[in-house]
C-alpha cells in the first residue's frame, strides 16, 4: 500500500512525488543567443554544432539554451592562461 505524504497542501499517493524541483531552461533563437553571447550568428551556429553551446534542433532552426549562450560569452571574454 502506498504511503500518503502531504505536499503543498495536497496529498500525494507516493512519498516524495512532486518534491523535486525541475529547472526549466529558457530557450532563445540563434539571433537572441548571438546577442547574449556578443558574437555573430554564424559563430553561435558553429558552437552549437560542435557542442560548445547547448541547444536543440527540433526542426530546421536551433533553439539555444540562454544560460549556455551567456556562459559562452563569458568563456570567450576570459583571458587566455599563460599569455
Amino acid at each position: 500500500m502506498a504511503t500518503r505524504t502531504e505536499h503543498n497542501g495536497r496529498l500525494s499517493p507516493l512519498p516524495n512525488v512532486g518534491l523535486r524541483k525541475r529547472r526549466v531552461r529558457r530557450m532563445v533563437t540563434v539571433a537572441q543567443a548571438a546577442e547574449l553571447a556578443g558574437a555573430d550568428e554564424s559563430t553561435v551556429r558553429r558552437a552549437l554544432a560542435t557542442g560548445r553551446i547547448r541547444g536543440e534542433k527540433p526542426g530546421r532552426d536551433w533553439l539555444v539554451d540562454a544560460a549556455s549562450a551567456a556562459s559562452f560569452q563569458r568563456r570567450r571574454a576570459a583571458p587566455v592562461k599563460g599569455a
